[in-house]
């Protein structure tokens, strides 16, 4: 299947102009039926092209001379909503329409947020609460909204932010569409989405369930005392000479305190968490994305909606809690086909929890270790 199947030409010329000359296979599978109007649910792995899967068939569909908002994507993080923005602006500038999309989240200045809605976009982008909020407000019409994206839906659907996403749905008409997408799905997810989708069709890109990791990252594994994790760690880096990495860790507590002995041992690192200010997660993704620092460490939580070029080594230094969130490290790494490394620093201890996660995942994790300053079988 080309774009030119499914797209209006201005839309094809876009694609060319950013090197884009293939559907990717979720493009390929959820496209048509998004297209035509049905509910969809789209799974594939991180990096799979799903953010262009459902803007280009609402681009495709828009009317922008009507002066109306016709989609929202929702999304659980500023970061994430930013992402999805900027590629939305990016296509409303090549079509001519410089204000046909909008930036709308919490923590932001809501006046200049209000100044972009009085320009008619013709979608809007944001976070749930400040969705609802504008919506309240009568600042943001929902009357002719016939597209709702729920992106990260595993998120946006689960117990803390399902009321607010229906809350959402429901300020659209009855007969609006409905695009849930993430990397990671069940039955669960599913059956949440349906209380608002009840004739929900679920696309797949995943053609084997168990087989979720993108083919060309490599995983491997360095098994030593927990006391020993830092240096392991910067022995890592050295050795495979990472220029651009993120690393996990479960918890925030100890973020600071790594990111010191980092940077002390000359490994320009930063850290992200939950409670940082908006402007201080913005600086530190733009360090690492500019090269400016190597390391950027995170929970799972703060990393929601990271997208930047050129990871190669996403290392987690404490062992994710289940496959799903596996899955999601890993997937940032090695994007839209690229190669890329997963490194997991385990104590003996911790080995059996990663056995589960590599069965569940059908991937092998590799045994390493560090010899002489390089890295051996």
């Amino acid at each position: 299947m080309d774009f030119r199947d499914m797209l209006k030409p201005a839309l094809c010329d876009y694609l060319l102009s950013a090197g884009i000359r293939t559907p990717t296979a979720v493009q390929a599978m959820a496209m048509p039926p998004a297209a035509a109007g049905a509910d969809v649910f789209m799974t594939s792995p991180t990096g799979t092209g799903k953010t262009l899967a459902y803007l280009l068939p609402i681009f495709d569909a828009a009317d922008f001379e009507s002066g109306r908002l016709q989609a929202v994507v929702l999304a659980p993080t500023h970061e994430l909503a930013a992402q999805i923005y900027r590629q939305a602006a990016d296509i409303c500038g090549f079509l001519g329409y410089e204000d046909g999309a909008a930036l709308i989240i919490g923590g932001a200045n809501i006046e200049r947020q209000l100044e972009k809605l009085k320009k008619r976009p013709v979608i809007a982008v944001g976070t749930p609460g400040r969705v609802i909020e504008l919506a309240d407000m009568k600042k943001l019409t929902m009357h002719f909204v016939r597209t709702v994206v729920v992106d990260e839906a595993d998120k946006l659907l689960d117990e803390k932010n399902l009321g607010m996403t229906l809350a959402v749905v429901k300020k659209t008409l009855k007969d609006r569409q409905l695009v849930f997408c993430s990397a990671t799905a069940d039955e669960k997810v599913f059956g949440k989405a349906r209380l608002a989708a009840p004739e929900l069709r679920v696309v797949s890109a995943y053609a084997d369930k168990t087989a979720r990791v993108p083919e060309g990252i490599e995983h491997w594994l360095f098994v030593c005392r927990y006391k020993e994790k830092a240096e392991v760690l910067m022995g890592l880096v050295r050795a495979a000479k990472i220029e651009k990495g993120i690393v996990f860790l479960n918890g925030q507590n100890a973020l600071e305190t790594l990111c010191k002995r980092l940077n002390y041992h000359g490994i320009a690192s930063d850290y992200l968490h939950g409670g940082d200010l908006k402007n201080n997660r913005r600086l530190a993704l733009q360090a690492l994305d500019s090269g400016r620092i190597t390391l950027l460490l995170s929970s799972d939580l703060a990393a929601r909606g990271i997208d930047i070029g050129d990871i190669y080594c996403i290392i987690n230094l404490d062992i994710p809690e289940n496959a799903d969130a596996y899955l999601h490290r890993a997937g940032r790494a090695g994007r839209m086909g690229r190669a890329g490394l997963c490194a997991t620093i385990a104590t003996p201890g911790e080995t059996e929890a990663l056995n589960k996660i590599s069965a569940a995942l059908n991937i092998r994790i590799a045994r390493k270790v560090l010899k002489f300053g390089r890295v051996c079988d």
